[in-house]
């Protein structure tokens, strides 16, 4: 599926398989300042073969379609001022631009093993006044110890005469890595994984919740980071590179991750014991990391985790223990994650303070 943005004599075309059209649209409405107008039309059944450049300009130029309702139907070209690949993991974009432009993306792939299950649920009280007063609950995953998380996130208040209900619709899920992958064919089952692998205060909540829609999995063993902006001028000029940050796991009930969710992610996907980081570098070369995990051995030596990865792993595993216990953490968290407001919210000097409180607290057995 292909949506194309027109505003004036600009036409922004991009590629989409699970993208929020409405998030894309409300960022490129903000970004064109004069724009008093913004639609998207949609084509389905039709698909990216390779693009059309201009090699001595370095500019993109378009990009050739073929539609796929019919073997061997003929290719059309379609043109834009502005092109956007946001076909995520699937791309084809590094193959074309090494073609056409000679040009290698930069890209750290991790082997680690991560599953979501997600759905919408409407929140019942359990008798403990400590969660059915917080917006927020989180069990972050703290691997190799913990390799199961779990995270309440409210949506919207709703309306009810049930006297139990909370009056909130949450999003739930339940995350792991290393390879742990929790049951989505059931919520029945999901209930009874969940039993033996979540505290049991966790299971209760989920136990008397109402599930509102799809039990909705996803599962990726691998993660792609390609750094496009250490290319500098020698990206082509009239094309964007999205990843999938901006994946809908669901679009129908818009439950997205975003990228602050992702970066989250990534920081607990560095602490698997058999991690695996393939880093190719603008030149080609790849070089191989990999933990032995106490079970397996390598000839690769261990992967180094930046240092901006061991601090976020500390700051997000405290920074949820924080929220489920502040209004005020908890609300700019999921200001931050429904992408209303920007990540800096997150490190402002009074929520770091609380931040280091609480695990300074934990540190001294205080809490």
């Amino acid at each position: 599926m292909k949506n194309i943005l027109r505003q004036y004599d600009i036409i922004f075309s991009a590629i989409n398989i699970l993208t929020s059209s409405l998030t894309y649209e409300t960022r490129l409405s903000i970004r064109i300042k004069h724009a008093s107008e913004l639609q998207a039309y949609k084509k389905c059944n039709t698909g990216a073969t390779e693009l059309t450049v201009d090699k001595s300009l370095n500019v993109v130029k378009g990009i050739k379609y073929r539609s796929k309702q019919n073997i061997g139907s003929p290719s059309f070209d379609m043109y834009g001022d502005f092109i956007i690949d946001c076909t995520g993991r699937y791309t084809s974009s590094p193959n074309w631009l090494k073609e056409n432009f000679n040009l290698i993306v930069p890209t750290i792939q991790i082997h680690f093993g991560c599953s979501y299950v997600t759905f919408i649920g409407e929140r019942f009280r359990i008798g403990d006044s400590s969660f059915d007063s917080a917006l927020v609950i989180s069990n972050p995953v703290d691997s190799p110890e913990k390799n199961v998380g779990f995270i309440v996130i409210p949506i919207r208040t709703i309306k009810t005469n049930n006297e139990n209900s909370l009056g909130t619709s949450s999003t739930i899920a339940i995350n792991c890595v290393n390879s742990e992958y929790p049951p989505n064919d059931s919520y029945e089952n999901l209930l009874e994984w969940t039993k033996e692998n979540l505290d049991p205060k966790y299971y209760t909540i989920l136990k008397a919740a109402k599930v509102c829609s799809p039990l909705i999995p996803s599962r990726h063993a691998i993660d792609d980071r390609k750094y496009v902006e250490s290319l500098g001028k020698k990206w082509p000029q009239n094309y964007i590179l999205l990843g999938d940050s901006m994946c809908s796991f669901n679009p129908q009930y818009a439950q997205v991750i975003s990228e602050e969710c992702w970066f989250s992610s990534t920081t607990n996907d560095w602490k698997t014991p058999t991690l695996k980081v393939i880093e190719t570098d603008k030149y080609g070369q790849v070089k191989t990391y990999q933990r032995d995990g106490n079970s397996t051995s390598t000839n690769n030596p261990e992967p180094r985790i930046p240092i901006m990865i061991r601090f976020m792993q500390w700051y997000g595993y405290w920074f949820l223990q924080c929220a489920s216990k502040s209004a005020d953490v908890s609300t700019a968290f999921v200001r931050v994650v429904n992408q209303s407001r920007s990540p800096s919210l997150l490190m402002k000097p009074t929520t770091f303070f609380a931040v280091c409180c609480i695990a300074l607290m934990n540190y001294l057995n205080l809490s």
